[in-house]
């Protein structure tokens, strides 16, 4: 069965794909626009919307002139009362997880003890509601043990309490290939960082076959004398993704907790970041303990690539101030954090796509269509993203052909993209 979802509350979308990715409930699909029916052919369609918005009608309208059986989700009661036919209505319970851990020794969420029921209705094509608001869920401890619904068969709801005082491994990859005062800058920032966090940080760098002289012998130096950094000389340019792959399969170490992909023009910016934080310690403590987060981006100084103001809205969450959207198009990478074990699930960047388009737009946006949770911008740290400088003015025209040719096409799967060479080969 085909589901094609419209997903307008991100953290709710998390359980659904629990359920849908079970073998014989699979194939998952996300809506952008009417095409995507005819596309798609899906046999159901689900809505999950606090807010019946332009796209969320387009989205009813269209289901209903592909004779397609649309439910809604929702947490929005006022939306309840207007369509009670049409309606499932639920309301996560709050997760304590990472607050108070040991107040509360169950973790289980509204969401989690309804989708079976949920889905099966909707298999079904039963309309109705079905009500979970928190105060008529667990009365007593007779209704905890007794009312709770288990999950489908094969389906591991496993939550997991990370100790962030503990120290983890982290390793940070830089791809360089040119431009080196700015490259050296921005390598010797990262490890003044690193030398400063509570945790145990390695910092790779892939050279993309420099043809600078002066920054292929300052890299060899920093690798025989720095402790926390090795460096890779690649042959060619095979631009950053790739590079970062290769250095994550081939070359760094195979067991650590977190990665970090960093552009080799990012510098400390102590002017706006929040207490002056250690950032790397902050983007990890986002990661752990906000709720269904993938992907953490730093903020940028300057010259911001985050789409503030369009695809990207502010929102706080459990005391943090974050930068969301609906499907991660918008979160720029520059600096960014992942679980190793959820960048593995991904496979890394996109093998093969292109030597330059689009290479963290894509990941941001797997993090929402594959992993189901959310990118976010870490709003109150920041690093400095610095302009181009009258050498890199080739270099940002070629990469703003590559946008204006390429657009958002290049997040579809079977993309390839037109770079089969960096500007600076």
């Amino acid at each position: 069965m085909k589901w094609i979802i419209l997903n307008q509350i991100p953290h709710l979308q998390h359980y659904i794909f629990h359920y849908l990715k079970q073998p014989n409930n699979y194939k998952h699909l996300n809506y952008r626009n009417s095409d995507d029916f005819d596309f798609f052919k899906a046999d159901r369609a689900i809505l999950i919307t606090n807010n019946i918005n332009r796209l969320a009608k387009r989205f009813i309208e269209d289901a209903k002139e592909n004779n397609i059986f649309l439910t809604f989700i929702t947490e929005n009661q006022e939306i309840f009362i207007e369509h009670p036919n049409l309606i499932f209505l639920v309301r996560e319970k709050e997760n304590f997880l990472n607050l108070n851990p040991k107040k509360f020794n169950f973790n289980i969420s509204n969401m989690h003890l309804c989708m079976p029921k949920i889905l099966n209705w909707i298999k079904k094509k039963k309309t109705g509601n079905y009500n979970f608001f928190n105060s008529q869920i667990y009365n007593s401890q007779e209704d905890k043990e007794n009312n709770y619904i288990q999950p489908s068969e094969g389906v591991e709801i496993k939550e997991e309490l990370i100790n962030l005082s503990e120290k983890k491994k982290i390793n940070i990859y830089m791809p360089t290939y040119y431009r080196f005062q700015k490259t050296k800058d921005s390598i010797m920032d990262m490890l003044e960082i690193a030398k400063t966090s509570i945790h145990d940080v390695k910092i790779y760098i892939g050279d993309n076959n420099t043809k600078e002289k002066e920054m292929h012998n300052w890299l060899e130096e920093l690798n025989k004398q720095e402790e926390l950094v090795e460096v890779y000389f690649n042959e060619e340019n095979k631009g950053k993704a790739m590079i970062v792959n290769y250095l994550d399969n081939e070359f760094a170490r195979k067991k650590y907790d977190y990665f970090f992909s960093i552009d080799s023009d990012m510098r400390i910016e102590k002017e706006k970041n929040k207490h002056q934080d250690n950032i790397f310690d902050k983007m990890i403590e986002i990661l752990e303990t906000c709720q269904n987060i993938g992907l953490v981006a730093a903020n940028q100084s300057e010259l911001s690539q985050h789409w503030y103001g369009t695809t990207v809205k502010m929102r706080e969450n459990r005391g943090f101030k974050l930068g969301y959207t609906n499907n991660g198009v918008g979160v720029s990478g520059g600096a960014i954090c992942m679980r190793q074990r959820d960048w593995k699930k991904l496979g890394g960047y996109k093998e093969n796509h292109d030597i330059y388009t689009g290479d963290d737009s894509i990941l941001t946006y797997n993090i929402f269509r594959k992993l189901a949770m959310e990118a976010v911008i870490a709003h109150d740290y920041y690093l400095k993203h610095p302009k181009g400088n009258e050498e890199e003015k080739g270099y940002t025209q070629w990469k703003s052909a590559s946008w204006n040719r390429d657009k958002l096409n290049f997040i579809k799967d079977n993309y390839k993209g037109s770079n089969r060479k960096g500007f600076f080969d």
